[in-house]
């Protein structure tokens, strides 16, 4: 499933001033935009209230479209190359909500990062682990409360959406050390095992060498 980097443009200045993520249409979203506005509660809905009291509002441009997978991270990186203070978002993105469950599963994110960190892992493996962990979560964030509600088969099925066997490998060894040592649930992943390449064996005729 492809999900949608987008930015807010600014009409006045025609530069872009909010940075987000999206599975809906951009018509759709820039919609949701202007109506959630009303409740006048971020830096984002001043603005576009500010834009309503002069007739105009947000236009939206499609910055990327990755895979759902990597969305939180394209996310990050768009709102790095614009600048976090050029930009009217509340964070630094790469999440969801903000309620206690969002709170709940950055503990255990933190929890993990710890354990790699005093494990000796390479900043290398400690980033790709936290961003695959990330994005599991998030994956499941409209089906569960919590990591702890997801079964062996709903991340056997998780495993299976990602075709590359590297990265299936990278996100089982992640999952691994996260179920065992931050969740204390290591059987989940018990009969998920790792992928090897195919290699294929040429046959050689009687009358090579």
């Amino acid at each position: 499933m492809k999900i949608k980097i987008y930015g807010l443009i600014n009409p006045e200045t025609s530069n872009i001033l909010y940075v987000g993520k999206t599975s809906l249409s951009l018509k759709r979203r820039l919609q949701l935009h202007i109506t959630k506005a009303a409740q006048n509660k971020t830096r984002k809905d001043k603005w576009i209230l500010e834009l309503i009291k002069i007739s105009r509002t947000p236009e939206i441009i499609l910055l990327e479209e990755p895979d759902r997978l990597f969305a939180n991270k394209k996310e990050k990186e768009w709102i790095l190359k614009f600048g976090l203070s050029n930009l009217v978002n509340g964070n630094s993105g790469g999440g969801g909500n903000n309620g206690s469950g969002a709170k709940r599963n950055e503990a255990y994110k933190q929890s993990l990062y710890a354990f790699l960190m005093s494990s000796k892992y390479s900043k290398n493996t400690i980033s790709n682990s936290i961003c695959y962990v990330n994005n599991f979560i998030n994956y499941f964030k409209n089906e569960v409360k919590s990591p702890k509600e997801i079964n062996g088969e709903q991340i056997k099925k998780y495993i299976e959406t990602i075709n590359n066997i590297n990265t299936r490998n990278a996100n089982i060894v992640a999952l691994k050390l996260f179920y065992k040592n931050v969740m204390n649930q290591p059987y989940k992943l018990k009969k998920i095992n790792y992928e090897y390449p195919r290699t294929s064996t040429k046959l050689h005729s009687g009358n090579e060498a």
